[in-house]
């Protein structure tokens, strides 16, 4: 089925769309919303033009589903247990491009709103950082020990999402912002499957944090997941890459300063959700809203209120 016109294309857009046009076949029999907005989509976005070009029937399926993004949509898209890690990245990088496009289109089309599309951008980002971080700790885990607990329960990477991805409010260039924590219950738990290598739980984590950063952000054919900034971690970039809950905590107390404050107000938690109550509960909550800053603030208040009074 070749693309039609819309009835209401600009003049200074005939010539973009003829050459759209001319590329032949590009609508693999769509219905609906789909059919009827492909070729002010394809028009007006090079970037949904070429993937729907190398994946056309997968885009044109996820298209079709005006279902909510969900984490199990992702799950069931992505498919990298038997991967190898190229295989891996390769995977990754194709479940992106199509569910961006997806995206992307939806919001052109008039499909989403604003809302919708910074939340499906988000989703989107959480669950290909899960899936990489879960692969990952696979990979890391046939090489070395995996911490467990004092139960023998395996204690997985905490990835802490920062800037707009903690927002829920990414855009479709952003870079992420992750810092990387573990449960101190880790530090005494060095037993587990994997090989015989003796190690601190500190490096498994370390190379779990590494692999995960190269899934994501090392540049192949298929182009990268997301750029990952992990410099908002304690002391920065001349900071460990991977930090204890424990660490954390001492390090906001001892040096943790004003922006830092402000930054972590839209942090949470993409991986190791059953550890949020100790990280936000325990560390985050304290450290932004401190409890001298409360009183000295209510002091301020009355003191104002109180010269009021008098004059």
């Amino acid at each position: 089925m070749k693309l039609s016109a819309p009835p209401d294309l600009p003049t200074s857009l005939q010539a973009r769309f003829d050459r759209v046009a001319d590329l032949g076949e590009i609508e693999p029999g769509w219905s609906g919303d789909a059919a009827a907005t492909a070729a002010r989509v394809v028009t007006i976005s090079d970037f949904v033009l070429g993937v729907l070009r190398q994946f056309p029937s997968e885009l044109a399926a996820r298209v079709a589903d005006a279902a909510p993004l969900t984490r199990e949509t992702l799950a069931t898209s992505l498919d990298l247990e038997s991967q190898s890690e190229a295989g891996a990245m390769t995977e990754l990088r194709r479940v992106r491009q199509i569910e961006l496009a997806r995206i992307a289109w939806r919001d052109i089309a008039g499909l989403a709103d604003l809302d919708t599309t910074l939340a499906e951008l988000s989703l989107l980002a959480d669950g290909l950082i899960a899936a990489a971080t879960s692969f990952a700790a696979a990979e890391v885990a046939k090489r070395q020990r995996v911490p467990r607990d004092e139960a023998g329960k395996a204690l997985p990477l905490l990835v802490l999402a920062m800037g707009k991805l903690g927002g829920g409010e990414l855009n479709f260039s952003s870079d992420v912002d992750l810092v990387f924590l573990y449960p101190d219950a880790a530090v005494a738990a060095d037993s587990g499957e994997g090989s015989d290598e003796p190690s601190e739980p500190e490096t498994y984590y370390l190379r779990v944090a590494q692999l995960l950063i190269k899934l994501l952000d090392q540049k192949t054919s298929d182009g990268f997941v997301y750029r990952v900034d992990a410099r908002l971690r304690p002391f920065g970039a001349s900071g460990p890459l991977v930090v204890s809950v424990a660490s954390f905590e001492s390090y906001l107390v001892q040096h943790g300063r004003d922006w830092e404050r402000y930054a972590y107000v839209k942090a949470r938690l993409i991986t190791g959700l059953e550890f949020e109550r100790d990280v936000f509960d325990f560390v985050l909550t304290p450290f932004v809203y401190r409890r001298w800053s409360s009183r000295r603030i209510r002091r301020r208040t009355l003191s104002a209120r109180s010269g009021e009074g008098r004059s």
